[in-house]
């Protein structure tokens, strides 16, 4: 089981994992609800009550299945109300080996920022136009974070992309391209601007975040 924040390269990671069923965001908005463009401004209070038990007990076997492995982030629990007593009693369990990728915080930020002005895959990038950010985009970073945390593992491995451990991860698996985002922060105008703005969030979350990432096993 995969538990990260977007833009810390999961998905590659998702890839490079040594089972032979990988489930990418099995219960995200986009996989559940594939005909709406976007989750930014749906409210899950009402497209949660469309999802079926039939359709809940499917993704769990799918999840529980030993030859799987499953990308998730924890605005997914945000989303769908009863993968929250799922992913405790996963944990209670121990069912699943928990790996948490992490990345430079600040550079998850700005990767997110960057991936709303280009899309979030090298494969369907939009063209790279300068443009300004604005409040409802840093306040997408801070949701995230917020989702992320409140649905923090409370145990697992620690790990990052550059750093995956052999024993359940073959790099040579990865076919995913880089989009390499610090490469064209150039392309937002207000950049020191996102920057500060980016420093608040992160000194917001800060205390939570340390405690959270001290309750994992590095490695």
């Amino acid at each position: 089981m995969i538990y990260s924040m977007p833009r810390t390269l999961s998905h590659a990671a998702l890839q490079a994992a040594r089972r032979l069923h990988k489930l990418n965001e099995p219960f995200g908005f986009w996989k559940l609800f594939p005909q709406h463009r976007s989750e930014s401004h749906n409210l899950p209070a009402y497209f949660n009550s469309l999802i079926t038990d039939s359709q809940w007990q499917d993704i769990e076997q799918q999840m529980a299945n030993p030859y799987s492995a499953t990308k998730i982030f924890g605005y997914h629990m945000y989303e769908v109300q009863r993968a929250r007593s799922w992913w405790q009693q996963l944990q209670l369990a121990g069912t699943h080996d928990i790996f948490v990728i992490e990345r430079d915080r600040t550079e998850v930020c700005l990767s997110l920022l960057m991936a709303k002005v280009v899309g979030f895959w090298k494969t369907s990038e939009r063209p790279h136009i300068p443009i300004n950010i604005n409040d409802s985009e840093l306040f997408m970073v801070h949701r995230y974070i917020d989702a992320h945390l409140r649905w923090f593992p409370t145990q697992g491995h620690l790990i990052s992309f550059d750093q995956l451990p052999a024993s359940h991860f073959d790099r040579s698996q990865i076919t995913m391209q880089q989009q390499h985002s610090m490469h064209n922060l150039h392309l937002i105008q207000n950049l020191d601007w996102c920057r500060a703005r980016i420093a608040d969030i992160l000194d917001f979350y800060r205390e939570d975040w340390d405690r959270c990432v001290a309750r994992l096993t590095t490695g």
